[in-house]
């Protein structure tokens, strides 16, 4: 299989708030290491339209952090280089339904006072 196939979709493992970060800041796509039964295959940038979250919305705040902020580094080069590659596996065609593609995840922008 190859694991850069236009049209090939990808489960994101680790990395969903950072992904839909890149996203809101306006990038076309994100830093990913892209493994396969816990080895790793490829680092590549893959567009958003190729990556499927197991989440379909995310909460503003994040063990404490901002995601506005991290939508903020994410604007700047100096700012993706501090940020790890996102982990993704291939996910077969028959499976993608039970995913939300990433594009269509939203963010819930509750108050700090909000949090859990």
């Amino acid at each position: 299989m190859d694991p850069i196939r236009s049209g090939e979709q990808y489960l994101i493992v680790q990395g969903v708030h950072r992904s839909v970060a890149a996203r809101e800041a306006g990038l076309s796509g994100i830093l990913t290491q892209i493994e396969s039964n816990g080895r790793k295959i490829r680092l590549t940038v893959l567009p958003f339209d190729q990556l499927l979250s197991p989440k379909a919305a995310i909460g503003r705040w994040d063990r404490g952090r901002d995601f506005w902020t991290l939508v903020a580094l994410m604007q700047t080069v100096a700012g993706r280089a501090r940020i790890p590659a996102v982990i993704v596996n291939p996910v077969p065609e028959v499976v993608w339904y039970r995913f939300t593609p990433l594009t269509d995840v939203a963010v819930l922008d509750e108050t700090e006072e909000e949090r859990p």
